[in-house]
């Protein structure tokens, strides 16, 4: 049996799909690697590995388990897309190595519905799993599972602060709240579809905040330094701040405040997409 890796990445929030149907996330540069070798017994990992890996052996019986091994940039539990990294991979790589052909499509459905199995998503977060697979923005219906637009990624440098002491988890998240909003997120829709998608994703942010609380101490910060973009990504908690000039970049970096508990990440965009590689 080969081995073989899964690269994949994080993403930032355009629209998050709690509130109505539509979703939209763009790719970021912040990796996750996920290497699958041999065939083991039980793998071991995470509570979300044994259910992933529970969930496709119910689908295909008799097939395969992996040994897997994760290694990942991307800051778990802060909105930066790393469980719909985490479970693309592993359906990928799942596939992979036990010789499947299906669909870039099956692939895609099959992960939504990996997601909502293993408890990392509700609404099966088929709009980050679409920007990690394919990479760039990616705007989707996630009610039927389908992809509406996709196109590259909007220039700029990004710049991601997070603290690691501070997550939330999306399983866990009462979204009964954030469905009273529905009619607010509506035209977010149009700006993606026009490709305005830092516009949206600003909305996006300051609209969730309102419900989940967000730093404005660190968003103030970030404009103060000469960002175009700054906003929480989907629930959060991270800050992602979008800069045109480098230097604008290094001096927000450079005198971010100290003792917040907040640590700062640069990143960009990327159009790349998953890929699968033999070890």
């Amino acid at each position: 049996m080969r081995d073989i890796e899964v690269r994949c990445h994080g993403g930032i929030s355009i629209i998050s799909a709690f509130a109505q149907r539509f979703g939209a996330s763009v790719s970021i540069g912040l990796e996750m690697g996920v290497r699958f070798s041999g065939a083991v017994q039980f793998p071991g990992g995470s509570i979300e590995t044994e259910k992933t890996l529970g969930f496709l052996l119910k689908k295909y019986p008799g097939s395969t388990i992996p040994g897997i091994t994760i290694e990942s940039d991307i800051p778990q539990g802060q909105g930066l897309k790393s469980s719909s990294a985490f479970t693309l991979a592993l359906v990928v790589g799942f596939t992979a190595i036990n010789g499947m052909n299906i669909s870039e499509l099956e692939t895609l459905r099959l992960a939504a519905e990996a997601s909502i199995a293993n408890g990392t998503s509700i609404t099966g977060a088929f709009d980050d799993l679409c920007s990690s697979y394919y990479g760039g923005v990616c705007l989707t219906d996630n009610a039927s599972m389908d992809l509406l637009k996709r196109y590259d990624s909007p220039t700029g440098l990004v710049l991601i602060a997070y603290n690691p002491e501070k997550y939330r988890i999306t399983g866990s998240m009462d979204i009964s709240t954030l469905r009273k909003y529905s009619e607010s997120f509506s035209p977010l829709k149009d700006l993606v579809m026009n490709g305005y998608p830092l516009a949206a994703s600003l909305i996006n942010g300051h609209l969730i905040g309102e419900i989940t609380g967000m730093n404005t101490d660190v968003i103030g910060y970030f404009r103060e330094k000469g960002a175009s973009y700054v906003s929480q990504s989907g629930k959060g908690p991270a800050v992602f701040a979008v800069f045109h000039r480098k230097r604008d970049l290094d001096d927000a970096v450079r005198y971010f405040p100290t003792g917040t508990g907040f640590r700062c990440i640069s990143t960009g965009f990327t159009n790349e997409g998953i890929r699968v590689s033999d070890k």
